[in-house]
């Protein structure tokens, strides 16, 4: 994989292509060039050194170190990280990345426990199961990484080029990228070309351009209206995550869909499953204890103390204890039958909203607790 660094920018970034227009440094094109190698740099090794002076790289391979730096890099566009030119004193104008920490976290757990639980090995020398499971690794690998390549670039280029960004927005396209950007693309793993067309080459969307444009708004409010701007960029650019990314490059399998069914099932018959939840830390397991479940979003069920009615706009219970979630004796609430089935978009987007409702109550009310976990995420990011 090339990289058309310094002697490409002394020679105009020019593309070739018949019919397509020059990309010159000044313009939106090649900004969103320069972001995108910025992006796959990011899972990427160093390799040797090109004719030009420049150093060639590749894609790892290898899910769990892949998955980290992923999760590492959110986190660091969230918490304004010298690596992403980030400004600290605008942290949290990007709160959907602190999300999607937690998410690819959860993504790196499930490749962890395909790779080492007890359950995966007694069960995974069978050749149907060591099929479905290659298959379903290659799913998530696939979402994983090209809902990276998509949705990085978007908020690393509010970062450094602000005052030009509501004229960019309009003119990412892959189409039109550096000549050496779009070949490298073609080369990734996870169908590259078909992924890329899916997501319509990285052109904006409603629901991205309307979640984009909040992080001014974010930056300019006040400590009482900043929360719902942020929660409101955060939805918008999960319902892009969600209904775009994820559900036309996973979910709309129809294998994907048979191979989640059947894991829906398993999960609560077969001792030793991984269950299909969001862990709001940096580990991938919690012990059991009263606080704990309140970092805990399991698809399928209400959480302990998860109160349906009485919240306010934060999603917040007045009457609940310190963690915003009032505890009940139970290990989970109630059984939602509406929230069976992940590969289904407005079943899964059920779940994904309560995490959203969880994930925003906890950045309001335990700060520091997740920032902290948000900053050992970071700290993943050359694994």
């Amino acid at each position: 994989m090339g990289t058309f660094g310094r002697s490409a920018q002394e020679q105009g970034l020019t593309n070739p292509r018949p019919a397509s227009r020059i990309c010159v440094e000044a313009d939106c094109c090649y900004k969103w060039s320069a972001l995108q190698e910025q992006t796959y740099k990011r899972v990427s090794t160093p390799g040797r050194t090109l004719d030009n002076g420049a150093q060639s790289h590749t894609i790892i391979l290898d899910n769990l170190r892949r998955a980290k730096r992923i999760a590492a890099t959110y986190a660091r566009i969230y918490l304004e990280s010298e690596d992403v030119q980030g400004d600290k004193a605008k942290k949290g104008r990007y709160y959907w990345p602190a999300l999607g920490a937690f998410a690819v976290k959860q993504v790196y757990c499930g490749f962890k426990f395909a790779d080492e639980a007890l359950v995966m090995k007694l069960v995974g020398w069978l050749p149907a199961f060591k099929k479905d499971n290659a298959l379903l690794l290659e799913a998530m690998s696939r979402g994983n990484f090209w809902l990276f390549q998509e949705i990085a670039p978007w908020h690393l280029f509010y970062t450094h080029w602000p005052d030009d960004f509501d004229e960019c927005i309009e003119e990412r396209d892959e189409q039109q990228f550096h000549e050496t950007v779009r070949k490298n693309l073609k080369t990734f793993p996870w169908n590259s070309q078909e992924s890329i067309a899916k997501l319509d080459h990285f052109r904006v969307t409603a629901d991205l351009r309307r979640g984009l444009k909040l992080f001014k708004k974010i930056e300019e409010a006040d400590e009482i209206g900043r929360p719902q701007l942020q929660y409101d960029s955060l939805v918008f650019l999960a319902k892009h995550e969600q209904n775009v990314v994820l559900q036309r490059l996973t979910y709309a399998d129809a294998e994907v869909q048979r191979i989640l069914k059947m894991q829906a099932t398993t999960e609560t018959m077969v001792p030793g499953m991984m269950e299909r939840a969001v862990f709001f830390a940096a580990a991938c397991e919690l012990h059991e204890t009263e606080p704990n479940r309140a970092l805990k979003v399991r698809m399928g069920y209400t959480q302990d103390g998860e109160h349906e009615e009485s919240r306010d706009m934060l999603g917040r219970d007045p009457e609940a204890d310190a963690f915003g979630l009032a505890p009940r004796p139970t290990r989970f609430g109630r059984e939602l039958k509406a929230e069976k089935a992940l590969f289904d978009a407005s079943q899964r987007w059920l779940f994904v909203t309560r995490v959203a409702d969880a994930f925003h109550r906890l950045m309001q009310k335990r700060t520091t607790y997740m920032e902290d976990q948000i900053a050992a995420i970071a700290s993943w990011s050359n694994a």
